[in-house]
């Protein structure tokens, strides 16, 4: 209405945030309200390929969406698991999206199954699901297994320390976390939420949606075949590069000019 160009920079899947809502209702709403916003846009950037497909299918004028990855690393790590315990590790807020519930339950039937191996479950973050979370795995009878972590300041003696991490989002846009858990060389287990490919690559095992069981058969599956899925894991790091800061000046004035 101003003439003014507005760039949109998008963080989130807009067609899997709908179809996964608290409220479908509320959601459908919301959608209407970011399919006219994403029209008046001068351009919209979003920060991965599957949430660039999405986008697309709810604009007109399909070449103004651009792919801006976030950056998210200083460095790339130099490669190292001999100092890795049997962790699963899952950081991010404890909510709806992020799913945690069902690794509790996986990790009951994988606990069951190793009870010798001294595993573990780390859950960082906090949210609005934190008691529930809790509850549940109280009623999981799994608490001398399962360690709750508030937020951190700092995740990196966590991430040096897990073997293995699990991502069960219903959706996502670009899971930072993810990067990190990469870059740390562990084990990663993820749902097909957007993202999840740009970080991996093919180099994931690839978790069912609110599914505990397959999530429990791939936790098997890594703990049988670690060394195998690490030196893959090893290969794939090259992949970090395009999230480095140094390239988020070029990356990102190539976008808006």
């Amino acid at each position: 209405i101003l003439r003014l160009k507005l760039i949109l920079r998008i963080s989130e899947d807009p067609i899997e945030a709908t179809y996964y809502s608290d409220n479908l209702i509320s959601g459908t709403i919301i959608l209407f309200s970011k399919i006219i916003t994403y029209n008046l846009c001068y351009k919209i950037l979003t920060n991965s390929k599957q949430m660039n497909t999405n986008t697309k299918k709810l604009i007109f004028d399909k070449k103004k969406v651009y792919l801006q990855y976030n950056m998210n690393l200083k460095t790339i790590n130099k490669f190292k698991i001999s100092h890795k315990k049997n962790i699963f590790l899952n950081l991010g807020r404890f909510c709806k999206q992020k799913n945690q519930s069902i690794i509790l339950r996986a990790f009951k039937l994988f606990i069951n199954k190793n009870k010798k191996g001294k595993y573990k479950l780390f859950l960082c973050g906090d949210g609005p699901d934190t008691e529930k979370l809790k509850k549940l795995c109280n009623d999981l009878e799994i608490n001398k297994y399962v360690k709750f972590y508030s937020w951190q300041i700092n995740t990196k003696k966590l991430l040096n320390q897990s073997k293995y991490f699990i991502l069960t989002s219903l959706y996502e846009g670009l899971p930072n976390v993810l990067i990190d858990a990469m870059n740390y060389d562990l084990l990663c287990l993820c749902t097909s939420a957007s993202g999840v490919k740009d970080i991996c690559g093919k180099n994931y095992l690839h978790l069912k949606k609110n599914d505990p069981k397959d999530v429990y058969f791939k936790m098997e599956f890594a703990k049988k075949n670690y060394d195998i899925l690490t030196i893959k894991n090893k290969l794939n790091k090259s992949k970090l590069k395009k999230f480095l800061f140094k390239n988020f000046a070029k990356q990102l004035l190539n976008n808006i000019n």
